[in-house]
């Protein structure tokens, strides 16, 4: 198992070396709306007007920021906007999420493996002085599980129709 472990290590650290060789990364606009919603969670969980502060930003603040256009498209009233510090985070953790699903296959383990590929990272703090430790750590939190939770869910998806293809593939075969 520490053998296991120590390989696992080996092969996560050579993946920051070549992040920039995974040919696939999210759309910035959906995850500067995904930031938003983890804004609002956030918010909810920490009354500090100061962190609140620096979590969103007024709508017409965030014109200037190109990512923000989806958001805008789908508000209504209701949307966040997050700042471009948490937008950031956000875009890292999500960088982050998807090189290391690009090299390693979803398994009991993976939340632990993954976690740990993140110590190796470095993350500029999000929130105010007093709480940023706690809720970048929260933040994390809950963006591991909640993408985490959403990538389960399309792999599990794919892989019952693929199960399903292969049923009617067999019956047309012993037709």
């Amino acid at each position: 198992n520490v053998l296991q472990a120590q390989l696992h290590q080996k092969k996560t650290a050579s993946i920051g070396k070549h992040s920039s060789l995974v040919s696939e990364k999210s759309d910035s606009r959906l995850i500067y709306y995904i930031a938003g919603y983890v804004a609002r969670k956030m918010i909810k969980k920490n009354p500090c007007s100061e962190c609140a502060a620096e979590l969103s930003v007024l709508p017409l603040q965030a014109e200037r920021n190109p990512s923000s256009c989806f958001t805008k498209a789908f508000d209504h009233g209701g949307l966040l906007y997050p700042t471009e510090a948490l937008s950031n985070f956000v875009t890292a953790l999500e960088n982050a999420f998807t090189v290391f699903f690009s090299h390693n296959e979803l398994h009991c383990s993976s939340v632990v493996d993954f976690l740990s590929f993140l110590q190796n990272l470095s993350f500029d703090r999000v929130g105010c002085v007093a709480h940023s430790k706690l809720t970048t750590a929260n933040l994390l939190k809950f963006y591991v599980l909640t993408r985490l939770h959403f990538y389960t869910k399309s792999v599990n998806k794919e892989r019952e129709s693929r199960r399903e293809r292969q049923k009617l593939l067999k019956k047309r075969r012993l037709e």
